[in-house]
């Protein structure tokens, strides 16, 4: 009998349950290698641990990555390996993250979230989205917080950040009166849009003159008409207000009135102020509510004239005596012409009857404006409407003409105009006194007749706006300059992704932008008032490009930058800080 030793190699074979899981991620290995086997040699590369020589280990990996494992069986015959590679899939969670850009109302979110899947906004608002990179257009100025919350097959990540709305505010207010006698009380109620949170009343003429209250009250004791201005504010800028002469105070009235005789025939001229109506007494018995009364005495002799002058504040009284003589002259007058262009001659002739031996001649803006003459002639040098009073004498008495607004004295106009700009749309307001006619020249090829006109521009860009106006003493021409932004229906940021670093800054940051490449880029700068600070033409050649600006001359402050190209549009905003 003899014992014969049959011994042949290994052959080396492995398997894994679940080869794919997030991290850290437990791995079972079954050994499936030949009977035979009698020694063990794992490895695993990444894997914890990283060998083993046990048959069936278990092991773990905490980084997320595809590994490959390695067995190595052997006996007295020999040995056999068997290596599997990306045996083992590790995954690992998702990492949430956004930044977010506000103009006006509408913020755009940029998300920058890692390994994730799918996304869940919440807006703060009671509003969300699915979007990967949504844009959402809030109802009010406020602080939201904003939450993304980032999934994939390993779980949920979530990270929060604030947003700030804040847009500036529109100014506006009423009151409860506005016109009345001194002292008057004045309630102001204040009208502005719903984000004002600052308010800055002047009040000239009133008491306080100025307040820092929503709705102020105030007194006005000395009779006038009055402006009242209101500066709303936010944090975003400011908006004024004005109601010009909003206030308007009487007083008491002024009695007094001139007279003038035709023999026992008195003509009173009232030249009381403020009354709305009159009580005259002639000192005989007779009475009158007239506001210019004639009375015939029956006798001559001195007489106490008695004038009432009266409205809702009161009352005032003025008396005068009258010597009823024998008959004085009666004033009358003519000229050769009563309207014309500066410098105007104007020549008068006497016209009174009743044997005047004196005349007192006053003509207010001539030259010279008074004269003893019976047929003066003047010369008006200033354009407007003057009086004309003559008092003829005798040594019965005087009698007055006062022709008011006799003289009309033109002139060429002094043509001028404003111009309110609201991006495309520009507001003309006519600033020229004394026009007939008005010739708008907008400087586009169109061109308007009417007194304030509203226009529309297509294009974006700078207008030399004429403004000729016309009168029958000649013409003049004025013109100004306007900037305008045409918004068209497409945009700028659809196709450009901005940032602006750092932001806030001193002044001199970098614009970059992601994108389509232009050439020729118009960036304005806008102030938190709206006002263009700064414009210029800048190139963005390449899908990537950066722009280096320096502002450093600008006061700290919140700035709007607006790039336009032909009809398209983006903004993005610069924090200039002290």
């Amino acid at each position: 009998t003899q014992t014969v030793t049959i011994a042949t190699p290994p052959t080396a074979s492995f398997s894994v349950a679940n080869g794919s899981g997030c991290a850290p991620f437990t791995v079972q290995y079954t050994n499936t290698s030949s009977a035979n086997a009698a020694t063990y040699a794992w490895s695993f590369p990444g894997g914890t641990p990283a060998t083993s020589t046990a048959p069936n280990p278990t092991v773990t990996y905490a980084t997320p990555g595809a590994y490959s494992a390695t067995l190595t069986v052997g006996n007295t015959a020999g040995s056999n390996t068997a290596t599997q590679a990306n045996v083992v899939t590790v995954g690992a969670s998702p990492v949430a993250g956004f930044s977010a850009t506000v103009s006006l109302f509408t913020a755009t979110f940029s998300n920058i979230s890692t390994n994730a899947g799918t996304y869940l906004w919440n807006f703060g608002d009671g509003t969300g989205s699915t979007d990967a990179a949504p844009t959402h257009t809030y109802t009010a100025d406020g602080t939201y917080t904003v939450t993304l919350s980032a999934t994939n097959a390993c779980g949920t990540n979530v990270y929060t950040q604030q947003v700030v709305v804040l847009t500036s505010p529109t100014a506006g207010f009423t009151a409860n009166t506005t016109t009345g006698c001194g002292p008057l009380t004045v309630q102001f109620s204040d009208l502005s849009s719903t984000n004002t949170t600052g308010w800055a009343w002047s009040f000239p003429g009133g008491t306080p003159a100025t307040s820092t209250g929503q709705n102020p009250s105030v007194v006005y004791s000395t009779p006038g008409t009055y402006d009242v201005m209101l500066i709303a504010s936010t944090g975003a800028g400011t908006d004024t207000f004005t109601q010009t002469a909003f206030i308007t105070v009487n007083s008491v009235p002024n009695a007094g009135f001139q007279q003038s005789a035709t023999g026992a025939t008195i003509n009173f001229a009232n030249a009381s102020n403020n009354a709305v109506s009159y009580l005259w007494a002639f000192g005989d018995g007779g009475t009158s509510i007239l506001e210019n009364p004639t009375h015939t005495y029956a006798a001559s002799g001195n007489f106490t004239v008695q004038l009432i002058a009266i409205n809702a504040c009161g009352a005032d009284t003025f008396a005068q005596q009258i010597t009823v003589a024998g008959p004085p002259p009666v004033g009358a007058f003519t000229v050769n012409q009563t309207s014309g262009c500066a410098p105007f001659v104007v020549n008068f002739t006497d016209q009174s009857t009743g044997n005047a031996t004196a005349w007192q001649w006053v003509f207010s803006g001539a030259s010279p404006n008074n004269s003893t003459q019976q047929n003066p002639t003047v010369t008006y040098n200033l354009p407007g409407t003057y009086s004309v009073a003559l008092v003829v004498s005798n040594s019965y008495g005087a009698d007055t003409v006062l022709l008011t607004n006799y003289i009309t004295v033109g002139a060429a106009p002094l043509t001028n105009f404003a111009a309110a700009v609201n991006q495309a749309t520009v507001n003309f307001t006519n600033l020229t006194p004394g026009t007939n006619t008005y010739l708008w020249d907008f400087g586009d090829g169109t061109t308007s007749t009417a007194t304030n006109p509203v226009h529309t521009y297509t294009v974006s860009g700078t207008y030399t706006v004429k403004l000729t106006a016309t009168n029958g003493c000649g013409g003049a021409t004025q013109q100004q300059t306007v900037n305008v932004i045409v918004v068209g229906t497409e945009n700028l940021a659809d196709a450009w992704r901005l940032r602006l670093f750092p932001n806030p800054s001193t002044g001199l940051v970098n614009l970059e932008a992601f994108g389509l490449p232009q050439e020729e880029v118009h960036l304005a700068v806008f102030n938190a008032l709206g006002q263009m600070v700064e414009q210029g033409m800048r190139r963005f050649d390449a899908a990537q490009s950066t722009q280096t600006l320096d502002y450093r001359h600008l006061p700290a402050g919140i700035y709007t930058l607006q790039l336009h190209i032909g009809a398209q549009t983006a903004t993005v905003k610069l924090v200039i800080a002290e």
